[in-house]
């Protein structure tokens, strides 16, 4: 296998094309390798937080426990995936169905995560907009529920590959998933940001009102100060004896 061409899905191996992707092939292990260790190292300690400690069991918060849980998978079994596949390329040994499981996990991984940051900045557009209304439509077992869902739903899709379907299929449906996410969180976040701008404006115009009452009051109260002072000075025996 190390002096033949290879054919692998969308991938054409050759010992050629192994000797000019060599330098690339030692820096992406590198890099993956370390990646594998803060993707890990970062999110269990977020997963753990979350998972121990019951006042942290909010909508908003297993749906963060969700993005880190995918992130942790990344860093578990993706990059580890990914690493195991450079080293034996770099070998001269192109594993085929290393290199499809390496494919799928990222294509799954990545849309997941994608999917899911979606989910996290509408349901914070929905505690915006609803307020008293969120807990009751925004709860645990419906946010599980949209979790477990996604999931399933895009484990099928990527499925649907190893099962015989073209991978440009599966590739057109990844693209097309990114970009209405990709729009679509542009969309929510800037509706965020305004709602967030009208509340500050609300916020600074209530201070600003109440700063120029509580001026006013100070005004006046500086006014009788000295006045009554002038007063004081001016009749010492009418005014100061009786007044304090």
């Amino acid at each position: 296998m190390e002096n033949e061409t290879v054919h692998c899905s969308f991938i054409i191996d050759s010992p050629l094309r192994r000797l000019r992707m060599f330098p690339m092939n030692v820096a992406m292990l590198v890099l993956n390798g370390v990646f594998c260790l803060t993707a890990t190292v970062q999110n269990m300690p977020v997963i753990a937080a979350i998972v121990k400690t019951p006042s942290l069991h909010t909508p908003s918060n297993v749906l963060l426990c969700s993005l880190a849980l995918t992130d942790l998978t990344v860093g578990c079994v993706v990059h580890p995936v990914f690493v195991a596949f450079k080293a034996r390329l770099l070998l001269g040994e192109f594993w085929c169905l290393l290199l499809l499981v390496k494919e799928g996990l990222l294509l799954y991984t990545g849309i997941l995560s994608m999917l899911i940051l979606l989910a996290i900045s509408l349901e914070r557009l929905i505690a915006l907009r609803l307020h008293l209304r969120y807990g009751v439509l925004i709860t645990i077992p419906r946010v599980l529920a949209v979790v477990i869902v996604t999931l399933l739903s895009w484990g099928l899709v990527v499925c649907t590959w190893p099962l015989g379907v073209s991978i440009n299929v599966v590739s057109s449906i990844s693209v097309a998933i990114m970009v209405v996410v990709a729009v679509a969180l542009v969309a929510v976040c800037a509706e965020i940001f305004r709602i967030l701008r009208r509340h500050q404006m609300v916020i600074w115009n209530q201070n600003k009102l109440q700063a120029e009452i509580l001026t006013k009051k100070e005004i006046c109260s500086r006014h009788f100060v000295c006045c009554r002072f002038v007063f004081c000075l001016l009749f010492p025996e009418r005014f100061c004896y009786y007044s304090f």
